[in-house]
């Protein structure tokens, strides 16, 4: 769907002083044939800007690493790993945590031809300088 096929609805709830819940602030992911497609975070972020309150609970807020540590007691460190570098690898660093960035999620039509090719140094480089965030290590994919 295109990301203003919500905005009736969004908009009634504006008019009616409704408060959006948005419970993964995604903006969008990788479907089975590389395409792209909006999550909750798109429309979480169109509702906020037309004038409607937003609450959003996901990375990148520290809270949700924080809850995920204390789950694990005795644990003092851990691995945040994740394809956006704006949720998952900026919460993951702001956190104090390690990250590994996978690059053939959200992220590959910067970094490589098609969505499982090997992301090009230069545009991986280019692509961190943009979003201003440096992850621990990098991997095209995780598989175990």
């Amino acid at each position: 769907a295109p990301a203003d096929a919500f905005d009736a609805v969004l908009a009634a709830g504006v008019t009616r002083g409704l408060t959006l819940l948005c419970l993964n602030p995604d903006l969008v992911s990788v479907q089975p044939d590389g395409t792209l497609a909006y999550c909750a975070g798109t429309y979480a972020a169109r509702y906020r800007r037309m004038g409607g309150e937003v609450r959003t609970w996901g990375k990148p807020d520290r809270a949700i690493y924080t809850a995920a540590l204390a789950a694990a007691p005795g644990w003092r460190r851990g691995l945040a790993i994740g394809d956006s570098l704006t949720h998952d690898i900026a919460g993951g660093v702001a956190a104090g945590l390690d990250t590994l960035f996978i690059t053939c999620g959200v992220h590959w039509p910067d970094l490589a031809p098609s969505p499982l090719a090997t992301a090009d140094p230069a545009r991986l480089e280019a692509l961190l300088v943009r979003h201003d965030v440096r992850p621990s290590l990098v991997a095209a994919t995780l598989r175990w």
